[in-house]
Formats: structure tokens, C-alpha cells, sequence
């Protein structure tokens, strides 16, 4: 019989939610100029190399 690990699963699912959600958090401030007020690309230019393509 299989071993069944559903704590160890639930654990590595609930991380990937939090990497996923960080992402997002990450494209918004750094893509999106509204928040700073000038263009995302002179205040964080390797950054925004990055997250540009969503």
C-alpha cells in the first residue's frame, strides 16, 4: 500500500500560495507606475526588467 502524506502536501501547496500571492504583490508595486508617481523603470530598473512581463 502507498503511504499517504496529506499533511506534507497541504503544507507544500499552502507555500506555493503564499509564493504565487508574493508574486503578484511584487508585479504591482514594481510594474505599475500609479503608486509612485513616476515611471517604474528609473526607480527600480533591474527589478522591473523582471516583472514587465507579468
Amino acid at each position: 500500500m502507498a503511504k499517504r502524506y496529506s499533511g506534507n502536501r497541504l503544507a507544500v501547496l499552502n507555500g506555493l500560495r503564499l509564493l504565487a500571492a508574493l508574486m503578484v504583490v511584487f508585479y504591482h508595486y514594481v510594474a505599475l507606475a500609479r503608486p509612485w508617481g513616476h515611471p517604474t523603470d528609473t526607480i527600480f530598473p533591474t527589478a522591473h526588467k523582471l516583472a514587465q512581463y507579468g
